[in-house]
């Protein structure tokens, strides 16, 4: 059986309607691809969660069976973001048991290279923080999403280089190589989960503050793929801050109070709507991907 799972996943990879998962590497950032791994030994081997044959080519339906993460309800984004001015980004509420157990993909929002090529504070952050959540099993399967967005080298690569000198399966970190904004990263990120049958995603950033000021309103008020919920999570005895992400049909759908709330003007919150690409009702991306 695992062998069959395995032959369609080959073959699904090397279909014409899904060239784009693992764009070519420019090689520009200047990084080796060692495969050291990590203290534990235990990135990229989730415990609990979904496993690979079972995430792939079986369909959302059973992925979500297999993931009860799906269904962990989730304050609203009223209820979370209710008062009159901007929230706090750094008190955030703790992810409950439920949701602090195995999603099927950790996506890795993109930053930019340095001028050089090697990789920024930002993304080694970014990157390291992915492994954190890896080692504690949370998933074994990756997205690292972003484009040549400030000079000529391609975030999404840069990250995929990070995570394999990691310790992680390069052929378990799928990359966009097109995203150039945090409303894109979501849109290609959720494209190439609904690709590989992933319904549940843990979202990382380095700062509570891009989550709750940019990436809360692009995913929940513009994308609307699916919904992402900002929480602490307890990893290796420290506290950091994630998305976690539930793709649509399986989250509950954003309300437009909730929209409204957070959109309210004295939020500051939701500031640049009107420029992202991929708001529905209004969607701009000059290529779809065909994912």
């Amino acid at each position: 059986m695992t062998r069959f799972f395995v032959a369609i996943l080959i073959l699904g990879l090397g279909c014409s309607n899904a060239p784009n998962l693992q764009p070519q590497s420019t090689d520009g950032a200047a990084l080796d691809d060692a495969n050291g791994a990590p203290d534990d030994g235990n990135a990229g081997v989730a415990s609990d969660g979904p496993t690979a044959d079972a995430a792939i080519d079986l369909g959302v339906d059973a992925a979500a069976a297999i993931n009860p993460v799906t269904r962990c309800p989730v304050q609203t984004m009223d209820q979370l973001y209710s008062g009159l001015f901007p929230p706090n980004p750094n008190m955030l509420p703790a992810a409950d048991a439920c949701v602090a157990a195995p999603h099927d993909v950790i996506i890795v929002l993109g930053c930019p290279n340095n001028s050089d090529g090697r990789p920024s504070t930002c993304q080694q952050t970014r990157a390291d923080l992915a492994l954190s959540f890896a080692k504690a099993r949370y998933a074994d399967w990756f997205i690292t999403s972003g484009a040549a967005v400030q000079n000529q080298y391609v975030e999404g690569d840069t990250l995929k280089k990070l995570l394999v000198a990691g310790g992680i399966a390069a052929d378990h970190v799928l990359v966009d190589a097109r995203a150039n904004h945090t409303d894109e990263n979501l849109y290609y990120s959720s494209k190439i989960m609904e690709a590989h049958g992933f319904a549940a995603a843990i979202v990382i950033s380095d700062t509570p503050g891009h989550f709750v000021f940019t990436a809360l309103c692009d995913s929940n008020c513009c994308v609307d793929l699916g919904r992402l919920t900002v929480l602490n999570f307890s990893v290796a005895g420290k506290t950091i801050a994630a998305g976690h992400y539930v793709r649509y049909p399986f989250a509950t759908t954003v309300s437009s109070q909730e929209c409204s709330t957070i959109q309210a003007p004295l939020k500051a919150m939701c500031i640049n709507l009107s420029s992202r690409l991929s708001c529905a009702g209004s969607f701009k991306l000059a290529l779809d991907g065909g994912m």
